[in-house]
């Protein structure tokens, strides 16, 4: 049984997990990040300030055109977006491009060029999305992320990326065609990776022990159960981790039972047994005892199992599949509050930070001399299907998942081949649709 307790060490507030059943056990302390959002606890108010510029449009009166008449309306109000830089009189200075630093000598690429974190193969990941998908399709879908989830079960090739940065300018965060100004918007991560556009503020944290076990004024817990359970879980995990870091394998091989069924092999090494996820999800058949194994470790009662497995598999997807950052394949305990909120069915708006992760690491990329070496970690597939969706930069795949687009141009082998010239030339030449 886990024991959590609220410390302040060096005016930093902790958070303190440790095993109530072993006097000895040294504490795990994870430093509290507070939420923008707001502490349920204490009702603390949300952060009021932001990020600048504090507003972010202005009110404008604009001409429209009704092309079913030719007639116009003039002065009608709209509402005009703001940009620090295209008030500039000159801002010509920050639309350098990667591109042009490279043919003035400033900046090159190297071998090998960094993976910069994209997506590959997890030991059992699969096998568990499956499950996942099988068992808990109608949580999932309330959450409306089942088409996000189920995107996982592919990996994506590395199409374009070399070039497409070259182009990419990180100071508007907009690819430079001929045609204009080209970005990854909210709605392209919505339409083809399935994630929530709409949906409740996405906030990773550390919360507070009174928020963990801490109940309202109707005896309700001011977060789902299942939040504790995935910090004891983790707090076992440290415990036996010699590098005190928690990886997606450490992760999957504590809740995930199952029978291995894939293995890293390519498509063309498989051997009989070792295939790759054809997409067809079916409901699983009940848990073998092994299968239990997590449940009776932590004593989780049985009217939590589902949502606690869940839950946990949420959080293993968030770190690496939706918003890996800061080493590859890593677990982030700062996402189980919202994989514990994601396991009871509510909807969190992830395109918003998936935007902010990408135009982030673009930008470091971008900007850096020695990209090939920038140690960034973004969601590289994302872009790569973009790129496929409006360049079409890959063949078509046999997957038709029905809503989840990039599926589509999912697996191995599926890009078309481009050297730098032919990358270079289609970015510049192609009108995309």
């Amino acid at each position: 049984m886990a024991i959590f307790a609220d410390m302040i060490l060096h005016d930093q507030a902790l958070l303190s997990i440790a095993d109530g059943q072993n006097a000895s056990d040294e504490a795990l302390l994870l430093p509290v990040l507070d939420p923008v959002i707001g502490s349920p606890s204490t009702c603390q108010p949300a952060v009021a300030d932001f990020a600048h510029p504090r507003q972010w449009f202005i009110d404008t009166t604009t001409v429209l055109h009704d092309p079913a008449s030719s007639a116009t309306i003039p002065s009608s109000k709209a509402l005009l977006l703001r940009s620090s830089l295209h008030s500039e009189d000159d801002a010509t200075e920050h639309f350098t491009l990667l591109g042009d630093q490279i043919n003035d000598g400033k900046a090159a690429w190297t071998v090998p060029l960094a993976s910069f974190g994209q997506f590959s193969f997890i030991n059992q990941y699969w096998e568990w999305a499956e499950d996942v998908l099988g068992r808990s399709s109608e949580k999932l879908l309330e959450a409306r992320i089942y088409g996000a989830v189920y995107a996982s079960l592919f990996t994506y090739d590395a199409n374009l990326i070399q070039s497409f940065c070259e182009h990419w300018c990180p100071s508007t965060n907009t690819l430079h065609t001929p045609v204009g100004e080209l970005s990854i918007s909210l709605w392209d991560l919505g339409y083809i990776g399935g994630l929530p556009v709409y949906g409740k503020f996405y906030d990773e944290v550390i919360p507070l022990a009174r928020d963990l076990t801490g109940v309202d004024e109707n005896n309700t817990y001011l977060l789902p159960p299942s939040c504790r359970h995935l910090f004891a879980a983790y707090h076992r995990l440290f415990r036996a981790s010699e590098t005190h870091h928690i990886t997606a394998h450490d992760w999957i091989h504590f809740w995930c039972r199952l029978k291995s069924k894939y293995s890293n092999l390519s498509p063309n090494d498989q051997i009989e047994g070792a295939s790759r996820p054809t997409g067809h999800i079916s409901v699983p058949p009940k848990r073998t005892k092994d299968e239990e194994g997590a449940f009776n470790e932590l004593g989780i009662k049985a009217h939590l199992r589902e949502e606690v497995y869940l839950a946990a598999f949420l959080s293993c997807w968030l770190s690496v599949f939706v918003l890996p950052n800061g080493k590859v394949n890593q677990i982030h305990p700062t996402v189980f509050k919202v994989a514990s909120m994601m396991a009871r069915g509510s909807t969190f708006s992830l395109a918003v930070p998936v935007l902010a992760s990408v135009y982030h690491g673009l930008k470091q990329i971008s900007s850096s001399p020695t990209p090939s070496q920038c140690h960034v970690i973004l969601p590289m597939h994302y872009i790569y299907e973009w790129l496929g969706n409006y360049f079409d930069t890959y063949l078509p795949s046999t997957h038709t998942q029905q809503g989840v687009r990039m599926v589509r141009l999912a697996d191995e082998k599926n890009a078309k081949h481009f050297t730098a010239l032919t990358a270079r030339k289609l970015l510049r030449s192609v009108d995309p649709s």
